[in-house]
């Protein structure tokens, strides 16, 4: 959880990634409500496309992988003036 942790401190702006809660109100980490925000000076620019990523069994040192790359990514795409809010 190292990574998550990191990646909601320090992500590129307007994108967010958090696991969903089952039935139960469990946070399930194979399951993932995600949002993209549309690119600047193009047409999707001002949206948010939301999408839900579902792991299959197995996937969890993949998701952890995943979140580090991101992270490190993340630490490496300076963030222009305009999308520093």
């Amino acid at each position: 959880m190292k990574c998550r942790k990191q990646w909601r401190r320090d992500h590129p702006f307007g994108f967010f990634a958090k696991p969903m809660r089952n039935s139960q109100g469990v946070m399930d980490l194979k399951k993932w409500d995600c949002g993209v925000p549309g690119k600047d000076k193009t047409i999707w620019e001002g949206g948010l496309f939301k999408l839900e990523v579902i792991f299959p069994d197995g996937t969890l040192s993949l998701l952890i992988q995943l979140f580090e790359e991101l992270a490190n990514k993340a630490k490496s795409t300076p963030q222009s003036p305009q999308n520093v809010r």
